[in-house]
């Protein structure tokens, strides 16, 4: 059976969580038997990553009826390929679904003959199956493939064996030439289907080790693992515009804060978030309509499409175990401890909108006439 850069299907996966009010479009990080810590150190270097970046896509009939999706991961060593360990599950239901859904894979032990598998389900508000995709390969050393898994309105009401997924209707098998993907490309434009900002994806990193799984969080010893912040020769990627943050929040024990940058740099690359900041504010204060002026008219390293960032994603870049500035200094210099701005309206209070602090990271609201500094992202 021929073996196929792109698997199409049904599903996506994302997971609301209970309380969350306000919440971000992102990508889940799957990391399988390698600590976070080592991840996220990785992506900062220059080295090659071995890794599989997955975007699951769905056609207008799946997307229209998914009211819930399910994304398993699963891992096998060489020595034992079909072996598949239990599979780590990332689910999203509630409110409507948003694709592409983002997911990096990397494996075990950084062991680039490591298989994957990745099964993706996607669910109506009845409970029936409306979408399902299926795609097994091997890493390819050095190198992060992009790999797109598309749920067809074409295999809605098709049922393959565990070992097939559905293209066009018709049942083939799951194995693909990872060799022959598309190289995962930084800086990919957005799609037009997917520009919110108020999407949220469950951020499955956990503590793996070498012990039997430990419970749905626990990826097992033999999963294959994932880091949505892989890349190829050109050095750091930012993950697709298709997954505006990867929340968890930077600074968390299992999300320690991680950037790419280098001494000329005038961005910065927050690893964590996949958000993308000014990395010199300016330094002069503004009203808050003149900032958000600002940063759309702002033209930084050959990029137009910045904004002021909302009261989350400006927290985010807070360091709470810094004082006056609150902020690392090396990865931002030359920050004011003073308040800067945020898109965020203050809600029911007309004409007042959210400040963060960089003194101590202190939110708070002030009328918009005031004047005070701007960071933009993107």
């Amino acid at each position: 059976m021929p073996k196929h850069p792109t698997t199409r299907a049904s599903h996506r996966a994302t997971t609301v969580r209970p309380g969350t009010r306000e919440t971000t479009r992102i990508a889940s990080v799957v990391r399988l038997g390698v600590a976070i810590g080592a991840l996220v150190a990785a992506a900062c270097s220059s080295t090659p990553r071995t890794a599989v970046f997955v975007r699951v896509i769905a056609e207008p009939g799946v997307e229209r009826q998914a009211a819930s999706l399910t994304l398993g991961v699963r891992g096998a060593a060489a020595s034992s390929p079909d072996a598949f360990g239990p599979a780590t599950t990332f689910e999203r239901s509630g409110g409507a679904l948003v694709f592409p859904i983002s997911l990096g894979v990397i494996p075990k032990d950084a062991d680039a003959s490591r298989r994957f598998e990745i099964v993706v389900n996607a669910m109506g508000a009845d409970g029936t199956r409306v979408g399902e995709a299926r795609a097994r390969g091997t890493f390819v050393e050095g190198r992060t493939h992009l790999l797109d898994i598309v749920l067809e309105d074409a295999c809605i009401d098709t049922r393959c064996t565990a070992t097939e997924t559905c293209r066009a209707g018709v049942c083939e098998d799951a194995e693909i030439d990872v060799a022959s993907l598309p190289l995962y490309e930084p800086g990919a434009p957005p799609d037009p289907r997917d520009a919110g900002v108020d999407r949220v994806t469950l951020d499955a990193d956990t503590d793996d080790d070498a012990s039997a799984d430990a419970g749905p969080r626990d990826l097992g010893t033999d999963d294959a693992g994932g880091d949505d912040a892989g890349g190829d020769d050109a050095g750091p990627v930012r993950p697709p515009s298709s997954i505006w943050a990867i929340w968890e929040l930077p600074g968390t024990p299992t999300n320690p804060r991680a950037y790419a940058y280098d001494a000329a740099s005038t961005t910065v690359l927050d690893l964590v978030t996949g958000l993308e900041w000014e990395r010199t504010a300016s330094s002069m204060t503004r009203s808050q309509t003149m900032s958000a002026t600002y940063c759309s008219d702002l033209l930084l390293d050959g990029k137009d499409d910045w904004r002021l960032p909302s009261r989350i994603e400006l927290a985010s870049i807070a360091d709470y175990e810094r004082f006056n500035p609150s902020v690392d200094p090396g990865v931002f210099p030359d920050t004011s401890s003073r308040p800067y701005w945020t898109r965020s309206p203050v809600a029911g209070a007309s004409g007042l909108f959210w400040v963060v602090n960089f003194t101590d990271g202190v939110i708070s609201r002030v009328t918009a006439s005031a004047a005070h500094y701007t960071r933009c992202v993107r």
